[in-house]
């Protein structure tokens, strides 16, 4: 036992003196590879300056002898949490120098350490500075009240006494996204500044007991640019610049302005076409030469120096002038005088422009001390406002301030000469004008006179005075002759200068008019150059509905185009025409129409609409559409039909002058038609309309009944006319035969059946054939001859009859008793009354023969009816003719 203690003793003592033999290396290998570096920082100094920490150190005099580049990194710590870390590399000659570092954070949410360290090859130094933080006895946001730059990162951190827990934070009522956990107290929120606000943002922090907040505000740093200096008096700078930001004036951020480095701060502000600009001035020595003006900016952000490097003796900006007046007024010229504040202004060369009416019509003066002028070509009767500003003629750097504005009014004067135009319609033609604005007239207009001379007698005038609310005259002139008008403007300074116008006789040979489409709402017209436009070119248009209604437009001899906008109406319809300008009367060039915009035609077109079936086609029809009624060019028309089975039938055409179209190959059914019209804006007008399509047969019966139906009716009123007139037509047709005048009444006797006249033959009963023609009356005459005579007692002829004994009768004297029934018809009289018969039995008329009275003093019937018989019926039968035979006259 003692042997091995022993033993074990020796070799634990071996084994420290190895040890002890590889320590020195041991311990020299690690040094080289984790040694100190010798070059390390010193005088290591960390300070706060209020949200600022810096940081101050010196490179040790070993980094001298460094021949490489070696690498410094800082850590920044929070409550022992890593913060922020940033690299950096030093040169060799960079070395031996004080350097420094600048974080900006909250500093009052925790103790902050920084943390040096330098690195060369494999080995490092480094120093460590901590600056500890405050107690915190409540929930608290830091930082308070801060301004930040606009583009810029800002923390904000929430810190919170033990027992408390953390809930959120927020900024401008905003959830915060990027925040952190410091310590079990400590909360970061980081938020990038897009954009400044004009007032305070709130940043707030919710616990589980409480919440709390800060303010805190986003501006800009100076960025105001372009210096320029100049002077006004000679006896000081004025140097204006433009303003970085407009918002330089808020009270969290001031802006500070010094000129050529003087305690005094001064600015004032102004607004430019360009922009807002800052002004300055200061009082200095004007000399000869150029010389470095400076201005510095600056705000709690940053600070900026802007330069500007010139002549002052040549950046002369003179000031307004002053006492501006208008003296010596007359009607076409007065005179403008003006003084200066300056009096080295009245020794210098300079220029000046006026402005008449503030318009654009500027007039530029010049001369030494200029302060009056002349003004000339103004219009009588006007109101002028004008103003007046300067520079200097040699080294002329910018135009004045303007002066003051100044009104004045011209004297009246005559009025200027009328523009006039005429129309002219078959023999009615109207003159017309324009009524003189008010600077043209002069004055008030009293009357207008319109003088009319005929080509053919120029010594003639006919005068016509026209009131002053009127512009216009209508005339009625001799179409074949050529006229010349002459119209004058009075007011009371007297007449204007004649406006002449020649009348032209009508043209034959008429120009064909054109289409023209308007384009944006306005005509453009051109036309060829004419040679005989010695004084230019007139355009005129009216609308199509108020021919009376015209404008027009007098153009140069150069220009054969013009653009007409004027009082142009969407969806009318102009007549444009352009004319020649000549010595003479104008010559017709060209005739245009059209519209200036289309526009769809609202009103319905298709008011006499009327469809017809023609078998299985339907044709639709309606009447011209007029002009008037038109807002855009019809381009044709369209009509559509379908039915039940949706069967669509489609026609159009493409002529606007179509009162008609048919759609054909339909079928028995009822049909829904659509009727439109095409234009350049689109289908318009729609009419629709249902046709219900019937058989042609059913159709054809329907004629057929109809056709005798009117017939009928017809024949119906005809028969109620003839009834009405019948008496008339009988009168007409079949006049009544006229009874023998009987003087004595022998026959008035009921009792006497015999007549001792009568012939004493037997008489057999025999049919009495038909009498045939009925001739004049005639008389007889000795010779046999008969003579015609009327039945009045003038033409009484008192001679016997002859007798004619027929073959088949025999006379004699005695008397016989005829009976009754020996004819058809009842002989009341045997003697004489003898009835004769047409062959129609049912005929009731009966014609006497004669009547003679019993008494001795007979006077026969002055005249007697001869019946001859017909020659279209002797060869069946003969015709019993009335004579004396069958009566024995007395004697």
């Amino acid at each position: 036992m003692l042997f091995l203690g022993y033993v074990q003793k020796r070799i634990m003592k071996t084994w420290n003196l190895l040890l002890l033999l590889l320590c020195p290396s041991l311990m020299g290998g690690r040094g080289q590879e984790e040694g100190l570096l010798p070059c390390k920082p010193q005088n290591l100094n960390l300070t706060s300056s209020g949200q600022t920490l810096q940081l101050r150190w010196e490179d040790d005099p070993s980094c001298s002898s460094m021949t490489d580049a070696f690498i410094y990194e800082l850590i920044v710590l929070v409550a022992d949490k890593q913060m922020h870390y940033d690299e950096g590399t030093l040169m060799p000659d960079q070395t031996e120098r004080i350097h420094t570092w600048t974080w900006t954070l909250p500093l009052d949410c925790g103790p902050h350490s920084v943390r040096l360290t330098y690195r060369y090859n494999n080995t490092s130094s480094w120093a460590e500075q901590t600056l500890s933080g405050r107690d915190i006895s409540k929930t608290e946001v830091f930082p308070k009240d801060r301004l930040f730059e606009v583009g810029s990162r800002a923390t904000f951190c929430c810190v919170m006494p033990p027992g408390e827990s953390f809930v959120n934070m927020s900024f401008d009522d905003h959830s915060g996204s990027s925040i952190s956990r410091i310590s079990n107290q400590t909360y970061a929120m980081t938020v990038l500044l897009k954009e400044a606000l004009g007032g305070c943002i709130d940043v707030k922090c919710e616990t589980s007991k409480t919440q709390a907040g800060t303010c805190t505000f986003i501006s800009y740093s100076p960025a105001d640019r372009d210096l320029q200096c100049e002077t006004q008096d000679l006896e000081s700078v004025d140097c204006q610049w433009s303003l970085g930001r407009n918002d330089y004036w808020y009270h969290h951020n001031p802006m500070e302005y010094h000129l050529l480095g003087r305690e005094e701060a001064c600015l004032s502000f102004s607004t430019p076409p360009s922009g807002l600009t800052g002004r300055c001035s200061q009082k200095v020595q004007v000399d000869v030469g150029e010389k470095n003006w400076t201005l510095t900016a600056q705000n709690k952000l940053g600070k900026v120096t802007l330069y500007d490097h010139a002549d002052l003796s040549r950046r002369v900006r003179m000031s307004a002038p002053e006492a501006v007046t208008v003296v010596n007024v007359n009607a076409r010229n007065a005179s403008l005088q003006w003084g200066w504040r300056v009096k080295r202004y009245y020794r210098m060369s300079t220029k000046c422009q006026i402005n008449l009416n503030l318009g654009n019509t500027i007039t530029e003066v010049f001369g030494l001390g200029l302060n009056g002028t002349l003004l000339t070509n103004l219009i009588p009767n006007v109101s002028y406002r004008v103003k007046i500003r300067c520079g200097t003629t040699q080294h002329f750097w910018k135009w004045g301030d303007w002066s003051q504005i100044v009104d004045f009014h011209t004297k009246t004067d005559v009025p200027e000469a009328l523009d006039v135009w005429m129309q002219r319609n078959n023999n009615a033609t109207r003159i017309v004008w324009r009524i003189p604005l008010a600077n043209q007239s002069g004055g008030e207009i009293l009357d207008y006179t319109v003088a009319l001379t005929k080509a053919s007698e120029r010594g003639q005038q006919n005068t016509t005075t026209v009131p002053r609310t009127n512009n216009f005259l209508m005339l009625t002139l001799d179409p074949a002759e050529e006229y010349t008008v002459t119209v004058t403007a009075r007011n009371i300074n007297g007449s204007s200068p004649p406006a002449t116008i020649t009348i032209p006789t009508p043209d034959e040979t008429r120009v064909k008019t054109s289409r023209i489409r308007g384009t944006n709402g306005a005509f453009y017209v051109s036309w060829r150059d004419s040679p005989e436009a010695s004084c230019g070119y007139i355009v005129d248009w009216y609308p199509v509905e108020r021919p009376w209604s015209v404008d027009w437009l007098k153009l140069p001899p150069n220009q054969t185009s013009a653009n007409i906008t004027s009082n142009l109406t969407d969806g009318c319809r102009y007549f444009l025409s352009v004319y020649a300008c000549t010595q003479g009367s104008p010559v017709l060039l060209e005739n245009r129409e059209g519209y200036a915009t289309e526009t769809k035609i609202e009103r319905k077109l298709f008011t006499s609409l009327k469809h017809e079936q023609k078998n299985l086609d339907v044709e639709v029809s309606w009447d011209p559409i007029p002009l008037r009624q038109q807002t855009a060019y019809i381009q044709g028309y369209n009509l559509s039909c379908w039915n039940s089975n949706k069967h669509v039938v489609n026609v159009s055409t493409a002529n606007p002058e179509d009162t008609r179209l048919t759609a054909q190959g339909l079928k028995v059914d009822s049909y829904q038609f659509v009727l439109t019209a095409q234009t350049a804006v689109g289908e318009c007008c729609k009419e629709t309309f249902s046709v219900t399509l019937n058989s042609p047969t059913d159709k054809m019966t329907w004629l057929v009944l109809s056709s005798l139906g009117a017939l009928f009716l017809f024949l119906f009123f005809v028969t109620i006319i003839c009834y009405k007139q019948w008496r008339c037509i009988k009168q007409k047709i079949f006049p009544p035969i006229p009874k023998p005048v009987l003087v004595n009444k022998w026959m008035t006797s009921p009792d006497s059946l015999q007549s001792p006249y009568l012939l004493s033959a037997q008489v057999h009963p025999i049919d009495i054939p038909q009498l045939c023609n009925k001739v004049v009356p005639e008389c007889a005459t000795e010779d046999g001859s008969h003579w015609t005579f009327s039945q009045t007692p003038e033409g009484y002829c008192n001679q016997p009859l002859q007798r004619f004994t027929p073959s088949h009768l025999s006379a004699d004297s005695t008397r016989i008793n005829l009976p009754s029934s020996s004819f058809r018809g009842d002989v009341q009289n045997p003697s004489y009354d003898l009835r004769v018969w047409s062959e129609d039995q049912n005929s009731s008329s009966e014609y006497p023969l004669l009547d003679a009275s019993p008494s001795s003093q007979y006077k026969p019937q002055a005249c007697m009816e001869i019946f001859w018989p017909d020659p279209g019926r002797e060869g069946s039968k003969k015709c019993i003719p009335c004579d004396s035979a069958y009566i024995s006259l007395p004697r």
